[in-house]
């Protein structure tokens, strides 16, 4: 599937999500939040409990040695994470545990990473999922592993009271 039809797949399904918070809780949920675009991030594959992830290089994000910062590629894998669990849960998710191990570096040669992520184990309340990081030549940069909360009604309705007092 091309990734402008994936990309309208994944927002149809989390506009979908985003106005049944809003009827149902009165949540006003920004999808995709803002460090999704800020990044470039592109959707170019969603299957059920699997989704693929571009985002491009970009020297803002980078450490003085010009490559990609741990952190940011942390901020890319919970920016792909996140959509696969709202696809998956039905619901918002909060991360709990975001696990993380380096293998080489993101650098301006490589123009773009790749991340792909899958959907573990799901329970009631809880989502685990793994990723894999690549770059263009299919080379691991790195591996993670998430364990994210799947928030119940008594949270949504005390987040939606949250909402009201700011």
């Amino acid at each position: 599937m091309p990734a402008t039809d994936t990309s309208t797949q994944v927002y149809k399904e989390l506009r979908k999500m985003t106005e049944k918070m809003a009827k149902e809780y009165g949540l006003n949920l920004e999808i995709p939040p803002k460090s999704f675009k800020e990044m470039k991030g592109e959707f170019l594959e969603i299957e059920p409990k699997k989704i693929l992830v571009r985002f491009p290089y970009d020297a803002r994000f980078a450490t003085p040695i010009g490559v990609f910062q741990g952190g940011m590629l942390c901020t890319a894998l919970d920016n792909t994470y996140g959509p696969l669990s709202y696809i998956t849960a039905k619901k918002p998710c909060v991360t709990t545990d975001l696990s993380t191990q380096f293998f080489r570096s993101f650098g301006p040669k490589d123009e773009y990473i790749e991340i792909e992520a899958k959907v573990i184990a799901k329970s009631p309340v809880m989502l685990t999922m793994q990723a894999e990081v690549r770059n263009p030549k299919k080379k691991l940069i790195a591996t993670s592993t998430t364990s994210m909360l799947i928030l119940q009604d008594s949270m949504l309705k005390r987040m939606t009271s949250r909402q009201e007092e700011d």
